[in-house]
């Protein structure tokens, strides 16, 4: 069933920062998080064989000036940008250490990274600047030309990005290098939210239907997709696979499988024994499953791991999940339950080993990293790490 009109604006900050990272990045919503605490065992996990256990170490803190707003990662997990009030500035993941200088732009609203971490964006009600990081030099500033903005976007190789104006019915791409707009993709609602794939050649928008356009012409390239609603929790979050080759949307009570290039559903998949309907679906880190929360806007039910290619369960985890990402080969997950405390798993073995609670935090595009403020105004990390092999029967 289509979504009736309405007004989403009021949640556009956090709509933008969140669903964009999510879009891209396939992850890197902002999560409860703080201090670690002692592993448990499901029971699933009463046989002796020894298993490997990733677990998260403190690596931080680092400084990040007051703290405003979730930090962003790029798509390679490489770099994340944070906001400092009025001014951005890019770290290093693994370091720690800044890549750029402040980035300077008054009431910054949106703000985010090109795919290699590169370039960089930050807008305000009118205007979208894109920088160049290593120089902290910066490269353009565009005038938005179709009112204020509610929503903005950078896509992968920092060339070009997208604009959507508060109440208005069309996403409008642009040029860096261009003062006009390249051309604007018209809806019959107000779009909530637009994306590049990660290779740049298509564009994704949600006004209540999924519409995939072709990124160099503006043609839409198959019909519009529909979502099922039953429950509106955000505006829809959709997630590419590594390679950008595949896309996941929610619909009803499991999800939809499409091919990016062409819009082509590869399959719909419904499951019965869903109480509540599909919330978030996600890859994991290496595109070979597939992770579905659902539930109702007061019980969700464990997260449900399947194999990307077959669409068979794996494992249920968890339980009241909400968000749920991934590691590769489907070694292990990160949850995200409703009671706001992060749970680390290990899948193999349905061991859950760590509990991080309380505190917003931001995950890398490949689950490795925990980036989350203290009372301190700094941004403190956790990385994820391998540990000795942990005898399960003990």
């Amino acid at each position: 069933m289509r979504r009736q009109p309405h007004h989403r604006r009021a949640h556009r900050l956090a709509a933008a920062r969140l669903a964009f990272a999510a879009m891209v990045l396939g992850f890197g919503g902002r999560w409860p998080v703080t201090r670690l605490l002692a592993g448990e065992q499901s029971r699933e996990a009463e046989r002796h064989e020894p298993v490997h256990l990733p677990a998260f170490e403190r690596v931080g803190p680092v400084a990040d000036g007051a703290g405003y707003g979730a930090p962003i990662f790029s798509h390679d997990s490489r770099a994340f940008i944070a906001c400092e009030g009025a001014a951005v500035r890019v770290w290093n993941s693994r370091t720690l250490e800044p890549l750029s200088k402040s980035l300077r732009q008054d009431a910054i609203k949106y703000y985010g990274l090109s795919a290699d971490g590169s370039m960089a964006f930050t807008a305000d009600d009118k205007e979208f600047r894109i920088w160049d990081v290593s120089s902290s030099k910066l490269l353009s500033a565009t005038k938005a030309t179709d009112g204020k903005l509610g929503f903005a976007s950078l896509g992968p190789d920092g060339t070009r990005f997208i604009t959507i104006a508060d109440h208005h019915d069309a996403v409008t791409v642009w040029r860096r290098d261009q003062a006009k707009p390249t051309f604007s993709l018209r809806h019959e609602q107000s779009p909530g939210s637009a994306v590049f794939d990660p290779g740049g050649k298509r564009i994704v928008t949600d006004d209540g239907l999924i519409h995939i356009f072709d990124a160099d012409s503006g043609k839409e390239i198959c019909p519009p997709i529909e979502i099922e609603y039953e429950y509106h929790f955000e505006d829809v979050r959709v997630s590419f696979d590594p390679t950008g080759r595949r896309l996941l949307i929610p619909r009803g009570h499991g999800y939809t499988l499409v091919e990016t290039e062409t819009g082509k559903v590869l399959n719909r998949v419904q499951y019965d024994d869903m109480s509540g309907p599909a919330v978030h679906v996600r890859f994991s880190a290496d595109g070979s499953r597939i992770a579905v929360t659902s539930g109702t806007q007061l019980k969700f039910e464990p997260a449900r791991i399947y194999d990307a290619q077959t669409g068979k369960l794996e494992r249920q985890v968890g339980s009241d999940i909400y968000d749920c990402q991934v590691g590769p080969q489907g070694r292990w997950a990160l949850l995200m339950p409703f009671n706001s405390k992060l749970e680390f798993w290990d899948l193999k073995s349905g061991v859950r080993t760590q509990i991080l609670e309380e505190y917003g935090a931001s995950v890398s595009p490949d689950g490795s990293l925990l980036l989350f403020e203290t009372h301190g105004n700094l941004r403190d990390v956790f990385r994820l790490r391998d540990v000795p092999e942990v005898d399960k029967g003990r």
